[in-house]
């Protein structure tokens, strides 16, 4: 989805239907800019103890503005359709345990591996009191070139497998464009 450009008009010309659709346009985009939701709903992502996962698939979308997701193919990513400064907002939660700690990371163009890409972003926390969930969430904003994309790694080391908790706002990324620089 390309920036809608605006038309210029001079002093005393009027502008035209084109040019007062162009504005609509560019209000419309403003309005909506390209962004995506995408959370992990389908089957529960088991986690090895001190190990890092492959990258966390999303299975269903809240919202998609620019086809930055595929709930089927490649479903760990987010890809940036169009380039731009981004806010990015990635969360994994992770069932109870209260033993260890957990970690989440977001990469840039890592092929589904946690060795690949370059590494955005971070969190860690120790393991939540007993029968509580412990939430890891990162915020960040980073320019983007068009058809660059993120995925989402995990990490724990509780001494056995440790599951992830489903659902819209518990594990998954949301992206918002909220700028070209």
């Amino acid at each position: 989805m390309p920036i809608p450009t605006l038309p210029y008009v001079t002093a005393g010309q009027r502008a035209t239907a084109s040019d007062r659709n162009a504005v609509k346009d560019y209000l419309d985009y403003l309005l909506n800019p390209p962004a995506v939701s995408a959370y992990r709903s389908a089957a529960t992502a088991t986690i090895s103890t001190a190990s890092w996962s492959n990258a966390i698939g999303m299975e269903t979308e809240d919202f998609d503005r620019d086809g930055m997701h595929d709930n089927a193919t490649s479903n760990s990513r987010i890809v940036f359709q169009t380039a731009g400064r981004y806010q990015v907002t990635a969360r994994m939660t992770f069932e109870p345990n209260a033993t260890g700690f957990r970690a989440c990371e977001t990469r840039l163009n890592a092929n589904g591996l946690y060795t690949g890409g370059s590494l955005m972003s971070e969190a860690t926390a120790a393991a939540a009191t007993a029968g509580k969930n412990t939430v890891l969430e990162q915020n960040w904003s980073r320019v983007f070139s068009a058809g660059d994309y993120i995925e989402m790694f995990a990490y724990q080391n509780s001494g056995g497998n440790l599951g992830l908790i489903l659902g819209i706002r518990r594990t998954g990324i949301q992206a918002i464009l909220i700028g070209t620089s």
